[in-house]
């Protein structure tokens, strides 16, 4: 595994190389000694297989899509950008898709909490006024048929401010005005194991799950 990675850096000067089921630990390298480090970490800390590609400079954006086996919706776009000369940095969360939007959902996978970019876009739509709710999808089947656990509410993990906008990572309010975001951020679990009426439920309620979470938010301050 490590050997095919080595050999594909010989041919091209810089290489991303990732965790390859979900794209896990995305680092840029340009020496085989880097993407010896990097791929070492990667299989300590994931236990995938590694996958190394040509890094080909420009834009790239990602399309989340919520799908049950049979059917797909489109949940929406989103820029990947880069925070520094080394690592993929995090979503884009003040780019102009963010800012059209009036409300973002967070599809609650097993990992979810812990995604350092979903985390940016919790801070960011806060910051910007607007609506947050989560979905609970662990019961979604994958390609293969299989479920995962359910996921930590990722809304847990903040507090915010009942007399001012400010939002920060930090789950122990610091004060008598700081609440638990989740405590104002629904996260909707859907009470189904099949994944066929998981997906029927969470599309015929996710309308109004949005309308309702940006009518939380617009009870506190912008």
């Amino acid at each position: 595994m490590l050997i095919s990675c080595l050999i594909l850096l010989r041919g091209s000067t810089v290489e991303i190389v990732k965790g390859g089921f979900h794209s896990s630990g995305v680092m840029l390298v340009s020496s085989e000694e880097e993407l010896e480090r990097q791929a070492l970490y990667l299989l300590d800390e994931y236990h995938q297989t590694i996958v190394c590609e040509t890094y080909i400079p420009g834009k790239e954006y990602n399309v989340a899509l919520l799908y049950d086996g049979e059917n797909t919706s489109v949940i929406g776009t989103v820029e990947v950008v880069r925070k520094d000369g080394t690592e993929i940095g995090i979503f884009d969360a003040q780019d102009s898709e963010m800012k059209m939007r009036s409300c973002i959902v967070v599809l609650i996978g097993s990992q979810t909490a812990s995604r350092r970019w979903v985390q940016y876009e919790i801070e960011q739509a806060c910051k910007l006024g607007k609506g947050i709710m989560g979905i609970y999808i662990h019961n979604l089947s994958n390609s293969a048929g299989d479920h995962s656990s359910k996921g930590h509410n990722p809304f847990e993990d903040f507090c915010v401010d009942k007399t001012f906008n400010y939002i920060v990572h930090n789950s122990t309010p610091a004060d008598s005005n700081e609440i638990r975001l989740s405590s104002i951020c629904k996260a909707y679990d859907p009470t189904w194991y099949t994944s066929n009426y998981v997906y029927d439920d969470i599309k015929s309620n996710i309308e109004w799950l949005i309308e309702e979470a940006i009518t939380t938010r617009n009870r506190y301050p912008k």
